[in-house]
């Protein structure tokens, strides 16, 4: 039973540090950075194709 609340707690703490970009810090962040980067880049090329 202890590790149901315990559970719980992680998965409702997980979801406010993902909300506010805490996150795990050695992934979530330079994974959506690398999103991000990938974004530009393409957005970027695809200007400067037109």
């Amino acid at each position: 039973t202890n590790n149901i609340l315990f559970e719980s707690t992680t998965n409702r703490l997980a979801f406010y540090e993902r909300d506010h970009d805490l996150g795990n810090m050695d992934y979530d962040s330079i994974n959506l950075a690398q999103q991000i980067v990938n974004k530009e880049n393409s957005e970027i090329s695809n200007d400067s194709n037109n």
